[in-house]
């Protein structure tokens, strides 16, 4: 509750700046094109915020939630200068409570909308065909849970709950699960909710899991071997470039961190029959080449809308289902996003896969 809190005062800061701002724009006859570039320049400013929050650099850290609620407000701010520009002003007498009127009233919504829509976890259902299947699987992964940060406590065990009730033959935890501001107690509760489950559940790192940017947070909560016991204390099977041999059409490749050094190349990667499917989980979207289906998390779809055109048109392959060579990458949107619980752009999920004969 404390996080929602903190993220309610960060946004009506951010929106008292901005409104304090205009007032000195109040007694000036600007044009109306100044109200257009005026818009266009607070939504790439926006965008820019955003940008610093997911991909800056840890010096930003601590300000990483005053400058998403920039990011909201900015926004929204600047697509009310830009309704604001095709109004006929003649007849409007306080054009300036009008114009921050509907900034505050889009700057609203959005927040609500983001803020809500971080904590609705919903499950995407995809079918995969292969003439290398005998037989039909199903598995279930999820990605990006963020423990701690970004969702509350109930929002995950009730979508774990509902995870586990799917039938399924194993489930795959998909990296960072847990980020640098995770505590150990809320390391050792998330994990602790598979411990009885009656189907493997396989578990690879992402960058963030070991806290290896902690000094940018909180400070380490838990060292690396206490994350490697709890795994294993909860009967959870850790991948680090390995091969797991399912069943007899089926091989399943957890891949290590891209961020870690002592991951494998992929050279030093072949299985050697090349008839049976290869199923690959690497929590970033780095494809590897023989895979019939790879797996993918950490690019939060975006998580920002409209972030995620940019992520389409500079990175590639951040949501969705995508056809490499003949070969299948399907990159989800992750249960959760980083740290601020606000998400514009995409539903939260976790995904069950059915692989089946052809």
């Amino acid at each position: 509750m404390q996080i929602f809190l903190f993220w309610t005062l960060w946004f009506l800061l951010a929106e008292g700046i901005l409104f304090a701002c205009s007032f000195f724009l109040r007694k000036k006859q600007c044009k109306s094109f100044v109200y257009l570039l005026l818009g266009i320049g607070k939504i790439l400013l926006g965008i820019g915020c955003g940008v610093i929050v997911l991909a800056g650099p840890l010096f930003f850290r601590p300000v990483q939630p005053l400058l998403t609620a920039f990011y909201v407000a900015l926004f929204t701010d600047g697509i009310a200068d830009m309704v604001f520009f095709v109004l006929p002003k003649r007849k409007i007498s306080k054009k300036l409570l009008l114009r921050k009127g509907i900034g505050l009233l889009l700057g609203f919504s959005f927040f609500v909308y983001g803020t809500i829509n971080m904590q609705i976890v919903q499950p995407r259902y995809i079918s995969v065909k292969s003439d290398k299947l005998e037989h039909n699987y199903t598995f279930i992964f999820v990605s990006d849970v963020h423990v701690g940060s970004p969702q509350s406590e109930k929002t995950v065990t009730e979508y774990v709950q509902k995870m586990l009730a799917e039938e399924s033959d194993f489930i795959v935890l998909g990296g960072d699960i847990t980020d640098d501001y995770t505590t150990k107690e809320q390391m050792i509760s998330f994990f602790a909710l598979f411990k009885d489950v009656n189907k493997p559940v396989y578990y690879i790192y992402g960058n963030h899991d070991r806290q290896n940017h902690a000094d940018s947070a909180n400070g380490r909560q838990y060292s690396v071997e206490e994350l490697h016991d709890t795994l294993l204390s909860n009967g959870i099977i850790i991948l680090q470039d390995d091969f797991v041999r399912f069943a007899d059409d089926l091989v399943l490749l957890g891949r290590e961190d891209k961020s870690e050094t002592q991951r494998k190349s992929e050279t030093d990667l072949l299985y050697p029959d090349e008839d049976v499917f290869l199923l690959t989980f690497d929590h970033q979207p780095d494809f590897y080449k023989k895979s019939d289906l790879q797996v993918s998390g950490h690019t939060h779809a975006g998580q920002f809308f409209p972030l995620c055109f940019f992520d389409d048109l500079f990175i590639g392959d951040t949501y969705g289902l995508y056809e490499k060579e003949e070969k299948l990458l399907y990159v989800s949107s992750g249960s959760a996003g980083w740290r601020i619980p606000f998400r514009s752009d995409k539903h939260c999920e976790y995904v069950v896969i059915t692989l089946s004969v052809n």
